[in-house]
């Protein structure tokens, strides 16, 4: 799913929710970079999914004032090591996110499954800024 909206400029929100679904088995011709979803744009909530089975990352986002809460996300990350279950990169004007309150099982590449799990959780890359993190359960599956 990719939400696309709002405006940057004035930081006027789109208003766009994905939320209360079941989120499985995708990128299955495209290993990598293939969110299951891609918030975009300004102001886009991930509410309430559970997002599982992927080689690669589960959620996604660009831009601001996104809010990604309430999700349980698990065996994701399957067949990568760059890469986390949350991803955002590349710029530091992404101010104003917020991940909170989000479940997360065995999400790390199977080969480094025990050691890397919490490192793959989130995953910021090249220094976005302005995220505030808060309530993570990691739970490690058997």
């Amino acid at each position: 799913m990719i939400l696309t909206g709002g405006d940057r400029e004035t930081l006027t929100s789109s208003e766009n929710v994905v939320t209360n679904n079941l989120i499985y088995d995708w990128s299955q011709v495209y290993r990598t970079y293939q969110a299951a979803v891609s918030l975009n744009g300004v102001g886009a909530v991930c509410s309430h999914n559970e997002i599982y089975n992927s080689p690669h990352e589960a959620i996604t986002y660009s831009g601001n004032n996104h809010v990604i809460e309430y999700n349980v996300i698990h065996d994701v990350v399957l067949e990568s090591s760059d890469a986390g279950a949350i991803y955002a990169g590349r710029s530091w004007s992404y101010y104003g996110n917020v991940i909170r309150t989000t479940a997360f099982t065995t999400s790390a590449p199977k080969i480094l499954r025990r050691a890397a799990f919490i490192l793959t959780m989130r995953f910021p890359d090249r220094k976005p800024t302005g995220i505030c993190l808060s309530t993570f359960r990691a739970v490690p599956s058997c």
